[in-house]
C-alpha cells in the first residue's frame, strides 16, 4: 500500500472512530448510583455499541482497522495512537466472539496488541491470562498466534513492565 492511500484509510479509520466517539462518550462516562449493587447496574445495561445504536457498523470498522494494523507496519502507531485519543471507544469496542477459534483469538489478541498495555499493564496481563485460557479450554493451540501477533506488537516499554511484546512472547502458557 503506497504512503498515499495509507493516509486516505487512516483518516477515513480516524472520521469513523471519532463519529463512535461522540455517540460512546455519553455512555462511557453516565455515573453509577453509588447508593446499590454496582456490577448488578452494570449488567442491567444494554452493550454500549447497542445503546447506541452503531454495534454493526463499529464492529465492521474494528475488523477493517485490525487487518490494516496486522498487515501494514507503517498502520501500527498511528491507529494506536487513535484508540488511545478515543477513550471511549477503547472501552467500548472490542471483537464480538469468545477466542474460542484461532480467528476470534487472534482477533481479540490484534485489539489488545492495539491498545498496547492501555492504562495499567496489570489490567492487559490479566486480560491476557483469560483470553488465553479460554483459548485453551476450547482446545484452541495458542502460542502460535501469541508468537504471530508479538510480531506485529510495540515493543516498548511504556509503564515499566516490559513491552506486550514481551508480555505475549513470555507469558506462562504451554499450548
Amino acid at each position: 500500500m503506497n504512503a498515499h492511500t495509507l493516509k486516505a484509510r487512516l483518516s477515513e479509520y480516524e472520521a469513523r472512530l471519532s463519529f463512535f466517539e461522540a455517540k460512546l462518550q455519553p455512555i462511557a462516562t453516565r455515573p453509577f448510583d453509588p447508593g446499590s449493587d454496582l456490577l448488578e447496574q452494570y449488567r442491567k445495561r444494554p452493550h454500549p455499541l447497542e445503546e447506541a445504536d452503531i454495534r454493526a457498523e463499529a464492529e465492521k470498522v474494528l475488523a477493517e482497522v485490525t487487518e490494516l494494523y496486522a498487515s501494514t507496519p507503517a498502520a501500527r502507531e498511528p491507529i494506536r495512537n487513535m484508540f488511545a485519543r478515543f477513550t471511549a471507544v477503547n472501552w467500548a469496542l472490542w471483537p464480538p466472539q469468545e477466542p474460542t477459534s484461532e480467528d476470534a483469538l487472534r482477533s481479540l489478541l490484534l485489539r489488545i496488541s492495539i491498545e498496547d498495555q492501555g492504562r495499567d499493564p496489570r489490567d492487559t496481563l490479566v486480560m491476557l491470562w483469560h483470553v488465553c485460557r479460554q483459548a485453551e479450554e476450547a482446545g484452541v493451540k495458542f502460542r502460535p498466534i501469541l508468537e504471530s501477533v508479538a510480531a506485529v506488537s510495540s515493543d516498548a516499554n511504556r509503564c515499566g513492565w516490559g513491552s506486550l511484546r514481551d508480555m505475549l512472547l513470555k507469558a506462562p502458557w504451554q499450548s
